[in-house]
């Protein structure tokens, strides 16, 4: 008593501690427990009393003092608290006392992280935004944590293939597979790329976009070798390692499945150089009208540029050559 007197403490209440104190100790000694070491982080106090209160926790609104509690309610630190002044984001309070308003009392300042790991029993988790990343080479989504209607987590970006198997799985298909939106070395994949990239190269040519079949082609074909299971990158690496040895041609094209019609030779109608005094110069086709490089390029040297015969240019390919011939037609006079 004298000691508390002289350092200006409350003698019942350091009574109090000391009891509770040895009630804990005989507590963990009957369980078992060993104690601590002195000095201990508060935190772990605190989250230990987080289990039993955790309908008691607040969420401080971003343009004042008042807290969002369970259940959509709304309360105020205590003022007589030493965190009244300065409020922390996140607070758990031993109780609720409702007079001229909602007011908590003894609070403490917590992390959310304590209350969903704690409260992993009462939470409740949504997700939106599912899309695939390439860089992590899985389908990803943005998670929402509530607990008693309070958001513990807002925009937390999650992998999406454990949640939902079924629509991860389409998107890694249709991103990864189908329009190659991922980074790999298998040499399946580099051979559909190639084999994909003719048959467009050949629409230019032709100047048609009527030749490679669709997406939803491609991914039919990917759709019926793709285990259920293959919701990732990670999981396709690790199926195909297995699987390619008894297949190795499971996954890769068949070159007539991706055109729509059979096209014949066509490099006697556009050939893929241009000859010019026993000389030959690379062409390029581009199908991209509006633009500068719409049409048939021809790559020539510039100490060469002088000795070519530029009449044989207003020729075209044979290709164009009807279509060159029916437009110079339509240019001339109604009567001719």
């Amino acid at each position: 008593r004298r000691l508390c007197r002289d350092e200006y403490l409350h003698y019942m209440r350091i009574r109090e501690w000391h009891d509770v104190h040895s009630q804990l100790r005989r507590t963990a000694k009957d369980m078992g427990l060993k104690p601590g070491q002195p000095g201990s982080d508060p935190d772990l106090v605190h989250q230990a009393l987080l289990t039993g209160l955790l309908s008691h926790i607040g969420l401080r609104e971003p343009d004042g003092r008042e807290f969002l509690g369970a259940r959509q309610g709304k309360f105020m630190v205590f003022p007589g608290s030493g965190l009244a002044k300065k409020p922390p984001r996140w607070v758990m309070v031993g109780e609720l006392v409702e007079t001229t308003r909602l007011w908590g009392r003894t609070a403490a300042k917590i992390q959310p992280e304590w209350a969903e790991r704690a409260g992993a029993h009462l939470v409740k988790h949504s997700y939106s935004e599912p899309h695939w990343s390439a860089k992590r080479g899985a389908v990803m989504a943005r998670e929402k944590v509530t607990l008693y209607g309070i958001p513990l987590v807002a925009d937390r970006l999650v992998q999406y293939g454990r949640i939902d198997p079924v629509v991860s799985r389409d998107l890694f298909i249709r991103h990864a597979l189908v329009q190659g939106e991922w980074r790999t070395h298998h040499r399946f994949f580099a051979e559909n790329q190639t084999m994909v990239a003719e048959v467009e190269l050949l629409e230019d040519r032709l100047r048609r976009r009527d030749l490679r079949v669709d997406d939803e082609t491609l991914y039919a074909f990917y759709d019926e070798r793709v285990p259920a299971e293959v919701v990732s990158v990670r999981h396709f690496d690790t199926w195909w390692k297995a699987a390619r040895r008894e297949r190795p041609d499971l996954m890769t094209f068949d070159p007539a499945m991706l055109q729509q019609a059979p096209v014949g030779d066509p490099d006697d109608e556009f050939p893929r150089e241009w000859h010019s005094h026993g000389q030959s110069y690379a062409l390029t086709y581009a199908f991209e009208p509006g633009t500068d490089v719409d049409g048939v390029t021809v790559d020539l040297p510039v100490e060469q540029l002088l000795t070519v015969d530029d009449s044989a240019f207003a020729w075209h390919v044979p290709g164009h050559r009807i279509d060159l011939v029916t437009e110079l037609i339509r240019s001339l006079p109604k009567k001719v």
